[in-house]
């Protein structure tokens, strides 16, 4: 075995589970331990003032709560979870038309 075989974790990236190493003396978690949700949370926000949270786990629409009035309108959306669309619409029915 050369020198530089000796210094190596193991292997290349990718064949190695990450976290079972420890690094600088301190044990690591294995990153299956780690709890991660699977949710997002979308926030609407109209003229600076918090109008609806929503906890989403699912693709499906949903409505936005109505009975407000805005010139701006903001929209927050944060989680653990890659988000490849967001669709906002006047109606569900408009929604669906865009598909």
């Amino acid at each position: 075995m050369s020198a530089t075989a000796k210094r190596t974790i193991g292997g290349s990236v990718g064949f190695r589970s990450l976290g079972i190493y420890s690094v600088g003396s301190n044990a690591l978690k294995k990153l299956t331990s780690i709890k991660i949700n699977q949710y997002v949370v979308f926030k609407l926000y109209v003229d600076g003032s918090l109008r609806a949270t929503k906890t989403i786990s699912d693709d499906k629409i949903f409505r936005l709560p109505g009975g407000y009035r805005g010139k701006k309108v903001e929209i927050e959306v944060s989680g653990y979870v890659p988000i490849r669309k967001i669709e906002i619409g006047t109606s569900i029915s408009a929604l669906q038309q865009e598909d």
